[in-house]
């Protein structure tokens, strides 16, 4: 059986810090550790219309991605990860859309993690 633990910071994107939402799952199980991160609603300071969030990827303001952790923590408590070659991932263009995804995969990998063979996901593929 799987674990889940909500985690308070962001936990990808190098300009997380100007995200104004952002949401972190470590799933965790007999099939390994991974970090389900969701980021979007981004103003960047040299965003040419401080009024309207940038997007933070091809054709997206928000972003669902699955990383593969390592068995160490940060000093913070949040896991360690171990490469940032995302493994799943789901694009969203508002916050409600944003959410139900975060939501669909953590229960997707929790399902998954919570058998001893875990397969790699690449591209979004389920």
């Amino acid at each position: 059986m799987a674990r889940t633990l909500s985690l308070g910071h962001a936990q990808h994107f190098i300009g997380a810090s100007h995200c104004q939402f952002h949401l972190g799952t470590l799933v965790e199980g007999p099939g390994g550790r991974y970090v389900v991160s969701t980021v979007g609603d981004y103003y960047p300071p040299s965003s040419p219309n401080p009024r309207a969030p940038t997007r933070i990827g091809w054709n997206r303001l928000f972003e669902t991605y699955v990383f593969e952790c390592d068995a160490a923590d940060k000093e913070c408590g949040c896991p360690n990860i171990a490469s940032h070659t995302e493994l799943d991932s789901m694009p969203a263009n508002d916050a409600t859309t944003a959410q139900a995804n975060h939501a669909k995969m953590v229960a997707a990998w929790a399902e998954r993690v919570g058998e001893a063979d875990v397969p790699r996901l690449v591209g979004g593929q389920r």
